[in-house]
């Protein structure tokens, strides 16, 4: 299982209905579409290519095993468990490159945050709060220091645990676009619900639509038009759980140890780069809207941000239209 939750829905229309957004799908690519169930998302994949979708789809299911840090037959349970592993490509390189950004961004989100994550996800279950200590001694097992890589061979220390939540749909989005790339495709979506691929071009040569659904569930806030790229959206609205009257968000806030109180309801990310837009998706919604102006004037990414007062905040050179 992967613990990165959201509250919203992601449609792919006119071939697919999925949840969180809504993206304008080429034509050429209707025939060929399926939906397998990895990372605790029904995919949708969508191609103009029957080989390419084939090997996305083989590949997405061999990454579902690898990063899975619940499930017994999970790479990353069996990782956490043991402590010191020799690992598949696709772990090591989840692992590497979900560090790189953490040292280059923040450590509000880290992929070592299993101790952490793990806790909440049972308290989800049980509906009853961890103890302060618990949550006090998870939060000492968290930090990529405590992470060490030698090639293939990956060693935990302290504790630590890693969840690859926060940037698993993302990376695995990355690993099918080179599939792609290297295939005979030429347009493409792949939907893992939160995280989205727009691949290639319309045949008319027109950008993607991406309509952006208000998380109340009550039409959609705006629109956005794109060319090939990645986004991924974070959220907290209608995902939680209830316990003592109190409703508390599936998203961690590493800082505290406990479930983020944003007053941010809606973080879309579109970039270049699937992980990063998974990255950064929930490391903007985390950090709320005292934070959000430092990340509207990048050249790398595009960002779409909705407040719990309906204010958005969008970066400057987003082809955005509020509805």
């Amino acid at each position: 299982m992967f613990l990165k939750f959201f509250s919203f829905k992601i449609i792919v229309i006119p071939a697919l209905m999925i949840s969180l957004f809504s993206c304008s799908m080429p034509s050429e690519v209707k025939n060929n579409s399926s939906e397998i169930f990895v990372m605790d998302t029904m995919c949708s994949i969508s191609t103009d290519s029957k080989q390419a979708s084939a090997e996305v789809s083989s590949a997405l299911k061999d990454m579902n095993t690898a990063f899975d840090s619940c499930g017994e037959k999970g790479e990353a349970f069996r990782l956490n468990k043991k402590r010191s592993a020799k690992c598949s490509d696709y772990l090591c390189g989840l692992i590497n490159d979900s560090m790189r950004l953490s040292a280059a961004y923040s450590d509000n989100v880290e992929i070592s945050s299993g101790a952490v994550t793990l806790l909440w996800k049972e308290a989800g279950k049980s509906l009853k709060l961890p103890k302060q200590s618990e949550t006090k001694d998870a939060l000492a097992s968290i930090g990529d220091n405590l992470i060490c890589t030698d090639g293939n061979n990956i060693s935990l220390s302290d504790g630590c645990k890693i969840d690859t939540g926060a940037f698993a749909k993302g990376y695995a989005l990355d690993k099918c676009k080179d599939i792609l790339d290297k295939s005979k495709c030429k347009s493409a979506v792949i939907s893992m619900t939160s995280s989205v691929l727009l691949y290639g071009e319309k045949s008319d040569g027109s950008d993607f639509n991406v309509q952006i659904r208000n998380p109340d569930g009550n039409g959609f806030l705006g629109t956005v038009n794109v060319k090939s790229c990645f986004l991924s959206t974070s959220g907290g609205y209608e995902r939680f759980f209830t316990i003592d009257g109190k409703n508390y968000c599936h998203i961690i806030d590493l800082s505290t140890g406990y479930p983020s109180e944003s007053d941010l309801t809606s973080v879309t990310v579109f970039c270049q780069s699937g992980i990063l837009s998974d990255y950064l998706s929930t490391l903007i919604f985390i950090g709320g809207t005292k934070n959000i102006n430092r990340f509207l004037s990048s050249d790398d990414f595009k960002v779409a941000a909705f407040d719990k007062n309906g204010k958005s905040y969008i970066s400057r050179n987003l082809d955005f239209k509020a509805v």
